[in-house]
């Protein structure tokens, strides 16, 4: 049988007291203005990434939605943790416990929970579920876009063929923050990775000599593991600027960022060459 609404709200209101019994702050939401629409986010996000590979196992890329609708003085909705129970299976299962226990003593193997939104009129936001679905089903997401996987529908996912229950545990994004699992964005790191995109283009690109993001990833991974989400979001916000001005050419394979090369304009033969053509990293 498919959700309903007022059960959905009561294990939302659930959530809240939990956190709120758990001496979580709830985070100040804009309720009282109007739902973004479908094709808004789609475009905040495509103007965030750089493919929807990006989004596999990623839920914790909603809080980043949530600030960037803030911004924009939109329905931000709530930040909501929780499960899912999609075909007869729970995804994501965790119990009271279970958050309780993290919150005393974060483990390091990532969290066994789904993040998603839950904006007014009981609308669900979840722009990372079925990218999961597809891409573990073998599905090639280089040949998907955005609209076709996010969720935004009202509770029950009326739109989907195969059965979706959101059961929220948790809300806010205090939780995250506390257990390690997002961190405030930093502008230095970000701005150092805008300096290595200008960097990559002048000394790199320009002479002609190919960037892989993925070695720059990797990099930034090993020297500064708690800042290299912020160096990297810079580096790819600065290359997007080049893609938008022509002056470069992105190339993709597979939809994953492991295949995402850059190169200039001038030199888009070279993509097909020699290994010695890939640049150097910039550090």
């Amino acid at each position: 049988m498919m959700q309903l609404a007022k059960h959905y709200e009561k294990l939302l209101l659930r959530a809240e007291e939990t956190a709120n019994r758990l001496g979580l702050n709830q985070d100040e939401n804009i309720v009282d203005s109007r739902n973004p629409t479908k094709d808004e986010i789609v475009q905040l996000i495509n103007s965030d990434i750089t493919n929807i590979g990006e989004l596999y196992k990623n839920c914790l890329y909603v809080n980043r939605v949530w600030q960037a609708l803030k911004q924009h003085k939109l329905n931000t909705g709530v930040i909501t943790i929780g499960y899912l129970k999609y075909a007869g299976d729970n995804e994501f299962y965790h119990t009271k416990k279970y958050l309780k226990d993290e919150l005393a003593s974060p483990e390091s193997g990532g969290l066994k929970v789904h993040v998603w939104l839950t904006f007014p009129d009981g609308v669900i936001f979840d722009p990372t579920f079925m990218v999961m679905v597809h891409k573990e089903n073998g599905v090639d997401l280089n040949k998907l876009n955005l609209a076709q996987v996010m969720v935004y529908d009202q509770v029950g996912i009326p739109s989907s063929r195969i059965s979706m229950e959101y059961v929220p545990t948790l809300t806010g994004s205090d939780f995250l923050f506390r257990v390690g699992a997002i961190g405030e964005d930093k502008g230095r790191a970000q701005q150092h990775g805008i300096d290595m995109a200008e960097q990559c283009f002048e000394q790199a690109l320009k002479a002609g000599r190919v960037v892989k993001l993925f070695d720059f990833i990797q990099h930034y991974k090993s020297e500064h593991p708690d800042e290299y989400p912020h160096i990297v979001k810079g580096f790819t916000l600065r290359m997007k600027k080049y893609l938008s001005a022509g002056l470069v050419i992105q190339y993709e394979r597979k939809g994953s960022t492991e295949h995402t090369q850059y190169v200039h304009e001038n030199f888009k033969h070279l993509i097909r060459a020699v290994p010695d053509t890939v640049a150097p990293l910039p550090v």
